[in-house]
């Protein structure tokens, strides 16, 4: 009979609890970091990953830098998805070695939990829980990253391993580069239903110990754990090296980034979540039910020598990687941190040569086109760079090139408000997709990108039906993220059609996906263009609130510098609505030195133009008008 265990901590209710079995383990990276494993946190990983990049690419030194730094605030799954789209399973090659170390005392600790009868659901890709319950002999059923285990009835069974995201396994490499890649590829699509399945019947009525996780993960695990009305008490320990001894979370630590997860999960689990911060290596002679748990040092030697296989031998010797297709790769993950200025600068130190064109060099012209539009501060060039990959696919005959090229210059012509010539592009662009048999997704991204010119041309029906077409596709593919974009262009149409109730709901709907995804930028525009309808209809405070709670995201877990000044200038226009000149005036300033800052020349214009009637306003009204 398992326990109650009583939601203030109490470590020796805790050690019952883990004796009996009775607990849920969610560890993450953290508990691989300590030694003797020493396995890289999430900007190191990232680091180790684009490093080999960026030395074939022979970058300026603070170039790289600059690019490390940018991808550091990227998820290490996120990278490693572009890397895998550009260059193939063979970028997570270095990940082979990285995630290769000797199991510390967390490991032995949870090898011994599973021993008890303990269940561990964990987001690492290593093997070192593994391998501890290999050198101690301890037995366990695991689970996949599909959620699939060896026996599925009404009950879960007892010493269950469950490895969300997958794992590297043992050698052959080419098969755990395999593993990896398919792991890392369902990340973004959330949690599937057996997955989901599984993860509940372990978190929702048992009690849960959270180690070494940071709640990162946006997509899948967050999302789930929020969703959940647990009935059982739950442990979240924080590492925080700076404090020695293990304690209750202090007013000042809740300020802090890195506690939001934990307390985003006590806020829907309250009272039921203890939340402690301080030096995680504490807690395990805290949980310890007797001195020698989890202490077997028998199985030393057999962690070292599986440590020492030489990997590269399995795996063959690491191919080179292709210089533009790797800079193609560097191009996007920075288009993904929103680093314009930084991947314009990269392209600029590019040593192209005197090669003959290929279809890489060609799709790098796009990229760069397409951070230069992204960038907003010279479209011209934007448009030429976009017309050479367009001559070089002629040269190649690469249809798929030149579908993307003639995508491409469809985008900067709608951005430059000629959407006579975006839709004559994206004709283009879908003749030759079609006739020459390109990839659907290409097909749809080009349907996408014409819906929304349709809507600027004021053929609204029009523009309704590509976006619904495009958004059935994503849901039947699984493009989750996708849908819920899709699902607010649906909504923006609705505004431009004046059908405000089918706005709001879609624009609902759109913000429901992106928190179940735990998109933050995502949400924040959907509700931005929430406000929008609010605003329309003339109800000014409720605009008001949507758009202060898309500004507090985009300042926050979005950081979406763009989008702040968004927000600022859409709470300008609200004030200025109220007959708050003074305050719309304040707003303008910043959205304006925001948009400075971000380098959108059009949204400088406008805040320009916004502050002089802001100040013409005011002045009206100080002379009596």
């Amino acid at each position: 009979m398992r326990r109650a265990v009583p939601s203030r901590f109490e470590p020796s209710s805790w050690r019952q609890a883990i004796a009996d079995g009775s607990v849920t383990f969610l560890v993450g990276a953290g508990i691989s970091a300590a030694p003797p494993a020493c396995l890289p946190l999430a900007p190191d990983l990232i680091e180790r990953l684009v490093s080999p990049l960026l030395l074939s690419l022979r970058l300026p030194n603070h170039v790289s830098r600059s690019v490390l730094r940018a991808l550091a605030g990227l998820r290490p799954e996120v990278v490693a998805d572009i890397l895998i789209e550009h260059l193939g399973v063979w970028a997570l090659h270095p990940l082979l070695s990285i995630l290769r170390g000797q199991p510390n005392s967390w490991h032995s600790f949870l090898a011994a939990c599973l021993e008890q009868g303990c269940c561990v659901v964990t987001t690492n890709f290593d093997s070192l829980i593994e391998e501890a319950c290999r050198a101690q002999a301890i037995r366990y059923v695991p689970a996949d990253a599909t959620g699939c285990i060896y026996r599925i009835d009404n009950h879960t069974p007892a010493s269950l391993l469950f490895k969300v995201h997958g794992s590297i396994g043992d050698p052959p490499a080419a098969d755990a580069l395999s593993r990896l890649a398919l792991g890392i590829r369902q990340v973004g699509r959330g949690l599937s239903k057996r997955q989901l399945d599984l993860l509940r019947r372990l978190v929702l009525d048992r009690p849960v110990i959270v180690l070494g996780y940071s709640g990162r993960d946006d997509f899948d695990i967050m999302p789930a754990l929020l969703g959940m009305p647990r009935t059982a008490s739950g442990l979240w320990v924080i590492h925080d090296s700076a404090v020695p001894v293990v304690q209750p979370l202090t007013l000042g630590a809740r300020r802090r980034s890195v506690t939001q997860p934990a307390l985003q999960c006590a806020a829907a689990w309250s009272p039921l979540l203890q939340i402690l911060h301080g030096d995680t290596i504490s807690m395990i002679r805290l949980l310890r039910p007797h001195s020698h748990f989890g202490k077997s040092g028998h199985g030393r030697s057999t962690c070292e020598s599986s440590r020492g296989t030489d990997l590269g031998d399995s795996a063959g010797s690491l191919r080179a990687p292709n210089l533009s297709l790797s800079a193609l790769a560097v191009l996007y993950a920075l288009i993904e941190c929103r680093a314009f200025r930084l991947g314009s600068a990269v392209f600029d130190h590019l040593d192209l040569g005197t090669d003959k064109p290929t279809p890489s060099i060609a799709r790098l012209f796009i990229a760069e086109s397409v951070v230069l539009e992204k960038d907003g501060s010279d479209l011209r060039r934007a448009e030429r760079v976009a017309a050479t990959a367009s001559r070089i696919a002629d040269q190649v005959d690469s249809a798929f090139v030149k579908a993307l090229s003639f995508d491409q210059s469809g985008v900067i012509a709608r951005r430059r408000g000629h959407y006579s010539q975006a839709l004559r592009s994206y004709g283009a662009a879908l003749r030759v997709a079609r006739k020459r048999s390109c990839p659907r997704w290409l097909v749809m991204q080009i349907r996408a990108h014409r819906a929304v010119a349709l809507d600027r041309m004021r053929m609204h029906r029009a523009a309704l039906r590509e976006h619904r077409a495009v958004c059935a596709y994503e849901r039947r593919v699984g493009d989750l993220r996708g849908a819920a974009k899709s699902l607010n262009n649906i909504g923006i149409v609705h505004i431009s059609l004046r059908q405000w109730d089918r706005a709001m709901k879609a624009l609902e709907e759109s913000c429901t996906l992106k928190g179940r995804l735990g998109d933050s930028r995502g949400i924040a525009q959907s509700l931005h263009n929430l406000g929008n309808v609010h605003y329309n209809r003339r109800d000014f405070p409720k605009a008001e609130q949507a758009f202060r709670e898309s500004l507090r995201l985009r300042q926050a877990a979005a950081r979406d510098r763009h989008g702040v000044a968004q927000s600022l200038v859409a709470l300008s226009y609200v004030a200025c609505k109220m007959k708050r000149f003074a305050e719309a005036s304040v707003f303008a300033a910043r959205a304006l030195e925001a948009h400075k800052t971000y380098g959108d020349s059009k949204g400088v214009a406008e805040a320009r133009n916004l502050l002089r009637y802001l100040a013409a306003r005011i002045e009206r009204r100080s002379a009596g008008h």
